[in-house]
């Protein structure tokens, strides 16, 4: 039995209407990126409560105050599903958990493996092809339970942003009575569980990791890929996924624009995690140029008379996934680097983590500092993988020396390139020099070997250079 509980003064129950906002919307609407994105605003709601059995209650009261965040709709129209696949059933077979014993001891689950649950964000659903691409990939990784669950009637292109973000509340308390089931009747400990959330999904596994730690458990890892940040920008650590939500939290943030509003870009710019990773600062991923996204949906179309929207309206967001499914079995690896900011690492200043570097992805776990971190990387368009192919080039002048007023006045760029045995590398754009020494950072996803040359472009007033020092991060030499 579910109720509705309208105002504090004079509070009765009524049946739930099929939308927390039903009746108080206004009739405008905002569309965001052509994707019938609909968020739609409120007049004035006095709900605060809505019950749904044993899902418990939910309130709009502090912090879930929020234009962003309405009321979860009820169970029976999102109706969730939990889809398992094992390395028996090899994805061939869809089987279905109840989140009851029965439906769980019928099934293929293996309580002495890992379990993965991958969770899908905002105009997705568990049957989307990355979901499925990943869960192959864990599966080949090793011998593990991967559970998806798939809320797409709660997330879908025609639902409101907003009543998918407070869906996501349910969702989340949903997939934790899950955990529980499986940890307290089938013996699975709780550091075997592991969360891959997307977008909202990446929220879904901080909600149930809040109810979960209600009753003092804690899970072993979640994985937010570039998780939602409109409506999510928030302090209070009850509404999103924090680091406390789990033995360990990884984060990939791939669409971080700055704007003026929160809508600006899909994802959460914020720290949120034991280990944020901000892959070429976070946005403008490669592969992402509008040429190429249009491209892309033109030969997809051309080949399966299909176009993915998520990637055309949505190509930064996607690259989370795209970064984290590549990581799971790729030899080499994605290697990043603390750094207090974008600006020191692409001056190469970051490039002493002594061997210790974090790997962004599935290995990420491997890395436990003593304190959060947040942590910088470039990566390619086809190659994610970068390992320790960089290099910090500073160029050394005499500040002295330099005609300071003409530098002050003109803009001052070098592009630079080094040549091996192998190949080269070479600085993407042109990059603003100064008198006095300047540092750059180069990266490459293949090994160039033995450095043979070093060319400079300079385009501006002057540059009085006296000396170069290259060092190779791999070979951990100056030249």
């Amino acid at each position: 039995m579910e109720d509705v509980s309208y105002g504090k003064k004079n509070r009765r129950s009524i049946a739930a209407p099929n939308s927390a906002l039903q009746s108080y919307q206004l009739q405008s609407e905002l569309i965001k990126c052509k994707f019938n994105f609909k968020i739609s605003f409120p007049l004035v709601s006095t709900a605060v409560t809505v019950c749904y059995d044993k899902y418990g209650c939910f309130s709009d009261d502090p912090p879930f105050d929020n234009l962003l965040m309405a009321l979860p709709s009820h169970p029976d129209s999102i109706d969730t599903s939990f889809v398992l696949y094992t390395n028996t059933n090899a994805l061939n077979t869809r089987e279905i958990l109840a989140g009851e014993y029965s439906s769980i001891s019928n099934s293929s689950f293996n309580p002495m493996h890992k379990v993965a649950l991958i969770i899908h964000g905002f105009t997705q659903s568990g049957k989307d092809d990355w979901v499925k691409e990943m869960a192959g990939e864990l599966l080949k990784k090793e011998q593990m339970n991967v559970i998806v669950v798939d809320w797409g009637q709660g997330s879908s292109m025609s639902t409101p942003y907003q009543n998918a973000a407070g869906n996501a509340r349910l969702i989340g308390v949903q997939v934790a009575l899950l955990i529980d089931v499986l940890s307290q009747e089938f013996n699975v400990s709780l550091e075997k569980f592991h969360i891959v959330g997307h977008s909202l999904g990446a929220h879904v596994g901080g909600f149930a990791a809040e109810k979960l730690r209600e009753n003092g458990k804690l899970i072993g890892r979640i994985t937010g890929m570039d998780p939602a940040g409109p409506g999510f920008e928030i302090d209070n650590t009850a509404a999103r996924l924090d680091q406390s939500d789990a033995m360990f939290v990884d984060i990939i943030h791939t669409d971080v624009r700055e704007g003026l509003l929160d809508m600006d870009s899909f994802g959460l710019k914020r720290p949120c995690g034991h280990v944020d990773f901000y892959p070429n600062e976070g946005q403008h991923q490669p592969g992402c140029e509008a040429t190429n996204v249009v491209a892309n949906a033109v030969d997809s179309y051309l080949e399966n008379g299909q176009v993915s929207f998520h990637w055309l309206f949505g190509c930064n967001h996607m690259k989370s996934i795209a970064y984290f499914t590549a990581s799971i079995n790729n030899a080499c690896t994605m290697t990043a680097f603390p750094c207090d900011n974008w600006d020191d690492f692409r001056e190469g200043k970051c490039f002493f983590c002594q061997g210790d570097c974090p790997q962004m992805g599935y290995g990420a776990d491997s890395y436990r500092g003593a304190k959060p971190v947040n942590l910088f990387l470039t990566t390619e368009e086809n190659l994610f993988c970068v390992g320790d192919h960089y290099f910090s080039v500073t160029l050394l002048s005499d500040e002295q020396t330099q005609p300071s007023a003409i530098f002050q006045m003109l803009d001052n760029t070098m592009k630079i390139k080094l040549s091996g045995v192998y190949g080269d590398v070479e600085t993407y754009e042109k990059r603003s020099v100064n008198a006095g020494n300047s540092s750059f950072a180069l990266s490459s996803s293949q090994d160039i070997g033995k450095l043979l040359s070093i060319t400079l472009e300079f385009q501006g007033s002057g540059f009085y250079l006296n000396d170069v020092i290259v060092y190779s991060v791999a070979d951990n030499k100056r030249y």
